[in-house]
């Protein structure tokens, strides 16, 4: 039995590498990054009041969210920007909820996009209600099923691993403008959503 397990978790592996390898990786979405943005007046203009929009249906209650993912993904980040000469990512605990929320959202509706069934951009839904100028927004989400859960490092590395062979994604990671790094990482039954969000916050 042991020996037909090994068999088939092999097989599995084996599989899922053809189809990372083929380039057709269910796990993540191009990534998204808009343009840099002029800088503002001095003084710096006032928030903008959020964007009135349909309410989204409750969330569901069985949603929990992997703190300790988010904080493994959030140092695995920093690890590879050093390693590769770029500098580390202050975290950010507003762009850390707002990450969270768009992953919960998208297991709430059950849709997996930088854009949300409401049409909102990750420009659309962080700019307007967040309390300082972002002069750069980039974003990466990723998502999954039936991973173990329990071993928060593992899938930390998994997430950043898969984010990490895609060019655009790995663009966002080394990107040297950033400045702040929000993650959220959420589970909904078997369903596992994950969602970065950079921002260049100073001007220079």
């Amino acid at each position: 039995m042991k020996q037909l397990w090994k068999k088939t978790t092999l097989l599995a592996g084996l599989l899922a590498a053809g189809i990372f390898l083929q380039g057709c990786d269910p796990y993540q979405a191009p990534p998204y990054q808009a343009p840099p943005y002029p800088a503002p007046p001095y003084p710096a203009p006032q928030p903008r009041a959020p964007q009135v929009m349909n309410p989204a249906p409750p969330a569901p209650s069985g949603i929990v969210h992997l703190q300790a993912v988010e904080d493994k993904i959030w140092r695995l980040t920093n690890e590879i920007r050093q390693q590769h000469g770029v500098s580390p990512l202050s975290k950010e605990e507003r762009l850390g909820a707002m990450a969270r929320a768009h992953s919960d959202d998208m297991l709430r509706r059950q849709f997996f996009s930088h854009i949300n069934p409401d049409g909102l951009a990750p420009k659309d839904r962080v700019i307007p209600s967040y309390p300082h100028p972002i002069y750069r927004l980039g974003e990466n989400i990723w998502k999954g099923f039936d991973q173990d859960l329990k071993n928060s490092e593992s899938l930390a590395r998994f997430i950043v691993k898969t984010w990490m062979a895609s060019p655009g994604h790995r663009d966002n990671i080394f990107c040297p403008d950033f400045t702040h790094l929000g993650v959220g990482v959420a589970v909904w039954d078997r369903e596992i959503r994950a969602t970065q969000l950079f921002v260049k916050l100073e001007s220079n």
